[in-house]
């Protein structure tokens, strides 16, 4: 015990700024997002115990021996920087979520997008005017490949040694298998910060966040961590853009503001079908899923139901689709007024916020922008939040979330380059 006292402080030596960058490139794969945020631990209360969000049975003595499961620290976003990859990187991305993808590519790729994020984190920090020294720490959730947790596999690529030289940094990666490794889906991870930051004394909140797959996270009123109920509804983005990526002959990657599913009519027979067909909609959480459901090579089985009907018919019929799986996520798990809180990519897509909202008629629907966290950075703050708390030996994952059968400190850690 001595000795881990002497050296795990030298391990996770970190600046006094408070500073962490978070990293991100979601299953919608348009991007890498980047946030430095800044963050300030409540401070001690006496001398051995810290000011936390206390609701397990577990005492907050000194960091160094136990630490306490709900400090949440104070949190500032201070610069964020998106980088959109190029026609060409997006190809490349896009060729690991085949199934028959190459071993060879993806650790290719694996370095390839390490030296990208690396670059993401050095672009910011120019942007902010911080330098590598002033920065704690990097946490880089990397690019999904696979995902399957009931093998005990969910695999994200972006190799921290290449961040790290880059960036000047040291680096926490690999969220998810600590989770997995408990037994629990690995996903969703985003619950902790939603709790962390947005749990009310007076509201009943559903956070939505609509990237390429769905994904809710149900606060009620006045929640503490044990009450709070996470999971994927099914399909966001994904099976959207890439129906009018085929429908548009590749004119088209996404439908901007829901403009082509606003002009179309929805196909209610259609979807009825494609709900009845659905396990995992139907599927009691913990659950996650990804591409390996919802994906690009699973299109065509919906477009031979829709081989009648108008491009806008169309995208209309899909869009209200995946707003019907959102809807039965939150049926499926709450019965009371509630807030709907929606961030992602697809809060842009007026049809599908309409039909969201049509379904479900929340009390009212709120942004994270209005709690000073812009809903585009959102997850990549959230990941510098992951790292901030790995260094101070503070698990992050929700079991009552996730299916696992405890708390897991997430993530692993790759030192700053020497010299």
């Amino acid at each position: 015990m001595q000795e881990r006292r002497q050296t795990m402080p030298q391990l996770f030596l970190a600046p006094s700024t408070g500073l962490a960058i978070g990293l991100m490139s979601g299953t919608s794969g348009d991007g890498m997002d980047a946030a430095l945020v800044r963050f300030t631990d409540p401070l001690r209360t006496d001398a051995t115990k810290l000011s936390c969000m206390n609701s397990i049975d577990v005492p907050c003595t000194d960091q160094a021996d136990i630490p306490c499961m709900d400090v949440i620290p104070k949190m500032e976003l201070v610069a964020s920087h998106y980088v959109p990859y190029s026609a060409e990187q997006r190809h490349q991305v896009f060729r690991l979520f085949h199934p028959d993808v190459p071993a060879r590519y993806v650790a290719r790729m694996d370095a390839l997008m390490g030296q990208w994020f690396g670059e993401a984190a050095v672009a910011l920090m120019k942007k902010a005017g911080v330098e590598a020294g002033d920065v704690s720490v990097i946490g880089s959730h990397g690019q999904t490949v696979y995902h399957a947790p009931h093998d005990g596999v969910s695999l994200q690529i972006g190799d921290p040694a290449n961040i790290a030289c880059v960036s000047g940094c040291q680096v926490v990666s690999d969220f998810r298998r600590g989770d997995v490794a408990r037994g629990g889906q690995g996903a969703p991870l985003v619950p902790y910060f939603d709790y962390a930051y947005f749990v009310s004394q007076d509201m009943t909140r559903v956070l939505l966040n609509i990237g390429g797959i769905s994904n809710v996270t149900i606060l009620v009123q006045g929640a503490k961590p044990h009450d709070v109920l996470a999971f994927d509804t099914g399909p966001g983005n994904m099976l959207i853009d890439a129906l009018v990526g085929r429908l548009t002959g590749g004119a088209l990657s996404f439908d901007k503001d829901g403009a082509l599913a606003s002009a179309g009519v929805p196909s209610m027979p259609i979807i009825e079908k494609w709900l009845a067909s659905d396990e995992y909609v139907h599927a009691r959480p913990p659950k996650s899923t990804g591409r390996e459901r919802y994906g690009v090579e699973f299109l065509d089985r919906y477009l031979a139901d829709m081989a009648d009907l108008s491009i806008a018919d169309q995208v209309a019929t899909m869009t209200r689709f995946v707003a019907h799986t959102v809807v039965l996520g939150i049926e499926m798990a709450l019965d009371q007024p509630f807030e709907l809180m929606i961030g992602g990519g697809g809060r842009h897509n007026e049809a599908l916020v309409r039909f969201i909202e049509e379904l479900v008629q929340p009390v009212r629907t709120i942004s994270p922008d209005a709690y000073g966290i812009p809903s585009d950075m959102k997850e990549a703050m959230a990941f510098a939040l992951f790292a901030w708390q790995f260094v101070h030996g503070r698990p992050t994952n929700v079991p009552t979330a996730t299916g696992a059968n405890g708390p897991a400190l997430l993530g692993q850690l790759t030192p700053r380059p020497l010299g």
